[in-house]
């Protein structure tokens, strides 16, 4: 069996909503399904998620730790494949997705992200929207999904497992002080239920409130508590 050229990475959590339709469009869209390896960890869903997953050309696994970045985490001790591509499990990527890591990747950028399309969106999810092409780690953000070859995460020793939000920002950030983070045109589409749930001028806050925190040097399980008090319903 040959090596895969990109293994894409999903942490579930109760995603028996949206899962199978992610797994599906992500062989739909590739540009070579066939060099893709798909792995899905999942952090002990009750909804009957693992077993969905199991049904299809994933590989499933349970994270012996909850919480996506230590999902994540696990999720690169089973993957092959030179390059990572980490993916929410709500968020659908673009057409040829692999063809434009890899290509970004033989141009020398071993790490970078999509630009982002909420669906549905709206003239206030729009607004945001424009802020992803800008190289600031505050338009930075997990559902724009990651790639990162798996050289350079070793190097950065990975996720910080300790952090249960914002892992994506602290590693990006780690990123950047070594290789140039490369902002690819393409955008994926993610779901914007969590701004229906909660409102979007309430979720947008928090999200700042929640940033402030960050750079101003706040413990991360105390922001923790702030976003599980303001965006969890």
């Amino acid at each position: 069996m040959s090596v895969p050229t990109v293994s894409v990475i999903i942490p579930t959590y109760n995603e028996a909503a949206t899962i199978v339709a992610t797994l599906s469009s992500i062989y739909q869209l590739a540009f070579d399904p066939y060099n893709l390896e798909l792995i899905v960890v999942d952090g002990g869903s009750q909804d009957g998620t693992l077993e969905l997953i199991k049904n299809t050309k994933a590989k499933a696994y349970v994270s012996p730790l909850t919480g996506r970045a230590a999902q994540m985490a696990y999720g690169v001790s089973y993957a092959n494949a030179n390059i990572l591509y980490f993916l929410h499990a709500d968020t659908i990527p673009p057409l040829e997705f692999d063809r434009h890591i890899l290509e970004a990747s033989g141009r020398r950028y071993a790490a970078g992200c999509f630009q982002i399309r909420f669906d549905p969106s709206t003239l206030f999810l729009w607004f945001f929207e424009q802020f992803v092409r800008f190289p600031v780690l505050l338009a930075r953000g997990g559902d724009q999904s990651l790639f990162i070859t798996k050289e350079l995460y070793c190097k950065l020793g990975g996720y910080r497992q300790d952090y249960p939000i914002l892992e994506d920002i602290e590693i990006i950030k780690r990123i950047r002080r070594i290789v140039k983070f490369q902002i690819l045109s393409q955008k994926v589409v993610s779901s914007s239920r969590r701004y229906q749930q909660i409102g979007q001028w309430r979720l947008q806050w928090t999200f700042l409130i929640i940033h402030i925190k960050y750079w101003l040097g706040v413990d991360i399980k105390g922001i923790y508590r702030y976003y599980q008090n303001n965006a969890v319903k």
